[in-house]
C-alpha cells in the first residue's frame, strides 16, 4: 500500500524512495509494482539488506531482509543498479562508492517472465551462471513445453485440520518438513514435546533405528476425500521453509505411500498429459529421480537461493529452468541408478525400487524387504558427487570454474566438511567427478 501510494502521488519527474521489505524485488505479490517501476519509471537502484547481527534494526529478527529503492516517474527502465546482502555500514559505503551491478530488465524478464522477480546476484559471474542455466531448458511451470506436467498440493494444513491429528499409529503418518532431508524421507524422528517445544532427533544413515517416526498420525477415516487417491502413490515432497542462510535452501525427497504431508512439505506429482491429477496409470515415476537429482544439486540450489528469502513457493519453483529429458537420454540413464540407490533406503521404498528395477538393470526385491540402497555415508557422498557432476556439466553445461565458484557460496557445507574431514571433501569429490565425466552426445528425443 505504501509503495503503491508513493508511485501514484509522485509527480512526473519526481522521485519515490522507500525502505520496504525485500518482497518488493522478489515477492509474488509485488509483481505489478515491479511492472510499474520498469514501464512507467526510471528505476535507478535497488539495494538489498540483511539484518545480520541486528546491525540495522536491533529489535527485528536477524534473518529479516529489506530493501531500498529509488525511481524517477516518467520513462522506462532499461537497466538499473543492484546490490544485495548488505550486512554492514562498510559494505553500504562501498556500494554507494560505485560497487553495484548493472542489471538489464531484459534479464529479469528472462529469469522470471511472469513474476518479474529480481534475483539476488552478487557479481557478474553469478549473472552469467544463471544465464547459462536458463538458456537450454524451459521453466518448470511452463505447461506448453510438454511432459511432465506437474501438480502441486498442500495435503494437510495443520492450523485448519488440527482436529484430525492423533497419536495412534493405526492411520497414515503425518509427515512434517523437518522429517525430510535431501534424498532422505527419514531424516529426523520425533521424540517428545509438542508444537515449538517438540524435540526431534537426527537419524543418520547406518543407524539401525532409522525409520519413519512422526509426531502425529491421522485416522484413515479423517483423511480428506480429495487426498485419499494421492497418498496411495509415491510423490516428491519439498520443504517449504528454505532460507538462503541455511546449509541448503531446496530440500526434497521421495515420499512413500501411506502418509499425509503437512503444509510445510508440499508435494508434487508428475503426469505425461494434463489429465486428472489423480490418474495413477498416468504416472511419470522415473521422472521423480531426475527431478530430485536436479533439485538437490548445488548448481540448482545456487539459483534457488537467489530468489528465496524464507519460503520455497510454487511461484519460485515454476520460474526455475528444469530439463525435460526422455527416458532414453544418456543423462537420464546415468542419473537413474544413482538416484534410485540414494532414495530407496527403507522397506517403504520397495515398490518404487521394483517399478524402476528393470529400467535401470537392477534386480527386484521381495515385497517388504529393504531395497539395496546406499546406507554408508561415504558411499552416499561419492554417489551424490557423481550426480552433481552430471547435473552441472552435462545438464546445465557449466564450466569447471563456475562449479568451483558455486560450491564456495555454501559456507556452512564447507565448514561442516572441514570439521569432519579436515578439507572441503564435498567440493573435492564433485570436481574430481566433473573432471572424470566425459560428455556423451545428446540422445535423440
Amino acid at each position: 500500500m505504501f509503495v503503491e501510494t508513493a508511485l501514484k502521488v509522485s509527480r512526473a519527474g519526481g522521485w519515490a524512495s522507500q525502505v520496504v521489505p525485500e518482497g518488493l524485488y522478489n515477492g509474488a505479490n509485488s509483481m505489478a509494482i515491479r511492472q510499474e517501476l520498469f514501464d512507467a519509471f526510471v528505476l535507478k537502484r535497488v539495494l538489498g539488506f540483511e539484518n545480520s547481527r541486528g546491525i540495522w534494526f536491533p529489535g527485528i529478527h536477524r534473518s529479516q531482509k529489506f530493501c531500498i529503492y529509488n525511481a524517477r516517474k516518467g520513462g522506462r527502465t532499461n537497466s538499473f543498479q543492484v546490490a544485495f546482502n548488505i550486512r554492514s555500514p562498510e559494505q553500504l559505503s562501498q556500494v554507494m562508492a560505485g560497487e553495484c551491478l548493472t542489471l538489464p530488465v531484459s534479464l529479469v524478464r528472462e529469469f522470471s517472465p511472469e513474476a518479474l522477480a529480481i534475483m539476488e546476484f552478487g557479481n557478474q559471474r553469478e549473472i552469467d551462471i544463471a544465464g547459462t542455466m536458463y538458456k537450454n531448458f524451459p521453466k518448470f511451470g511452463d505447461s506448453t513445453a510438454g511432459p511432465p506436467y506437474r501438480f502441486y498440493m498442500r495435503e494437510i494444513d495443520k492450523e485448519i485440520d488440527r482436529r484430525v491429528f492423533d497419536d495412534n499409529p493405526t492411520g497414515p503418518a503425518y509427515y512434517e518438513g523437518r522429517m525430510v532431508g535431501q534424498y532422505d524421507h527419514r531424516a529426523k524422528g520425533y521424540r517428545s514435546g509438542r508444537g515449538r517445544a517438540a524435540y526431534w532427533e537426527t537419524l543418520p544413515f547406518g543407524d539401525p533405528g532409522k525409520s519413519i517416526q512422526p509426531q502425529w498420525y491421522i485416522p484413515s477415516v479423517k483423511v480428506p476425500h480429495s487426498r485419499v487417491a494421492r497418498i496411495k502413490n509415491y510423490r516428491i515432497g519439498f520443504c517449504d521453509v528454505g532460507s538462503p542462510t541455511n546449509e541448503r535452501t531446496l530440500v526434497a525427497a521421495l515420499i512413500p505411500p501411506g502418509c499425509v504431508c503437512a503444509h510445510t512439505l508440499p508435494t508434487i506429482t508428475f503426469h505425461l498429459a494434463p489429465l486428472d491429477e489423480y490418474a495413477p496409470e498416468d504416472r511419470y515415476q522415473w521422472g521423480y529421480l531426475v527431478w530430485l537429482a536436479v533439485a538437490n544439486s548445488f548448481s540448482f540450489d545456487f539459483v534457488v537461493r537467489q530468489k528465496v528469502s524464507l519460503h520455497v513457493s510454487y511461484t519460485i519453483l515454476d520460474s526455475l529452468p528444469f530439463p525435460r529429458l526422455h527416458v532414453d537420454d544418456h543423462r537420464a540413464r546415468r542419473l537413474l541408478p544413482l538416484c534410485l540407490r540414494l532414495t530407496c533406503t527403507g522397506p517403504e521404498m520397495t515398490a518404487f525400487w521394483n517399478a524402476m528395477a528393470n529400467l535401470v538393470g537392477f534386480d527386484p526385491v521381495p515385497f517388504g524387504d529393504t531395497p539395496p540402497g546406499l546406507l554408508d555415508p561415504k558411499e552416499r557422498l561419492e554417489a551424490r558427487a557423481q550426480v552433481e557432476a552430471i547435473v552441472a556439466k552435462d545438464i546445465f553445461g557449466l564450466a569447471r570454474e563456475d562449479v568451483e565458484y558455486i560450491l564456495e557460496t555454501f559456507p556452512i557445507v564447507r565448514e561442516s566438511d572441514m570439521e569432519r574431514y579436515g578439507d572441503y571433501r564435498t567440493k573435492l569429490l564433485i570436481l574430481e567427478n566433473y573432471d572424470a565425466t566425459t560428455s556423451a552426445p545428446p540422445s535423440p528425443r
